[in-house]
C-alpha cells in the first residue's frame, strides 16, 4: 500500500559553504550554485512510519518500501525572493548510473520557491564506505534551466543494506570543556555537546527524534 503525506517545510536561510570534494555521507547534506540571477539548493530527510502510519524522520534510508527519502529544492533570485511555477529536473545516480525513481523528476516550484519529489530505491542498496577515497552512495541532482543557463545543486546519502552494514545502535558522544566545576551556586560550568554516528562507519546522523 502506498503511503502519501504532506511535508512541511520552512525556510528560514540559505547557507552557501564551501567544502572539499568528499563529504560524509548523511540525510541533510547540500550544495548550492550561484550564478547571476538564481540560486538552488537541495536537501534531503528519509521517513519511516510508526505503527499508526504516522511518518517519522529517521537517520538513514534503508533498501526497501519501509523507508523513503524526500528530496527538497529551493530556488531563490538573487533578491532571496522564491520563484514560483519554475520546473525543477531531478536525477539520481550511483557512481555515473541511474539508481532508482522518482514520483515525479520535474515538478514546479510552489509560492515559497520549493520542489518536493519521494525518491524511492527500487530495492537496491548504496551506501558509502568511509574507509574508501571514493563516494558509493546516492547523489541526486536538483537542475533548474533559464536562458539556456544551468543552476543545479546536490545533495548526498545512502540506502543501506541491514544485512551487510551494522547501523543500530548509533554510537553516542558526550564530550565536555572543562573536567571539573566548583560548587559555587553555578558561577563556573560545564558546556556539554553529544554527535550520534552510525555504528560501523562513523558518519554523523541528523534530524533524528
Amino acid at each position: 500500500m502506498k503511503k502519501i503525506f504532506n511535508i512541511i517545510v520552512v525556510v528560514t536561510g540559505l547557507f552557501i559553504v564551501s567544502c572539499d570534494d568528499r563529504q560524509p555521507a548523511n540525510s541533510d547534506e547540500n550544495e548550492a550554485t550561484t550564478s547571476g540571477a538564481y540560486k538552488i539548493s537541495v536537501t534531503a530527510q528519509s521517513y519511516g512510519f510508526d505503527s499508526n502510519n504516522n511518518a517519522v524522520a529517521v537517520g538513514e534510508d534503508i533498501q526497501g518500501p519501509l523507508v523513503t527519502t524526500y528530496i527538497i529544492a529551493v530556488l531563490l533570485d538573487s533578491l532571496d525572493q522564491p520563484q514560483k511555477d519554475e520546473m525543477i529536473t531531478f536525477s539520481a545516480k550511483v557512481s555515473g548510473s541511474d539508481i532508482g525513481r522518482f514520483d515525479t523528476s520535474t515538478p514546479k516550484t510552489n509560492n515559497d520557491g520549493l520542489a518536493v519529489v519521494q525518491f524511492s530505491d527500487g530495492n537496491v542498496a548504496a551506501f558509502d564506505n568511509g574507509t574508501t577515497p571514493t563516494y558509493e552512495g546516492v547523489e541526486v541532482t536538483a537542475l533548474y534551466t533559464k536562458g539556456g543557463t544551468d543552476f543545479e545543486a546536490s545533495v548526498r546519502f545512502g540506502v543501506f543494506d541491514t544485512s551487510a552494514v551494522e547501523l543500530w545502535p548509533y554510537q553516542l558522544n558526550l564530550s565536555t570543556n572543562t573536567n571539573a566545576i566548583k560548587l559555587d551556586d553555578g558561577i563556573t560550568k560545564a558546556e556539554l555537546s553529544a554527535r550520534i554516528n552510525s555504528r560501523q562507519y562513523g558518519n554523523p546522523i541528523s534530524n533524528v527524534e
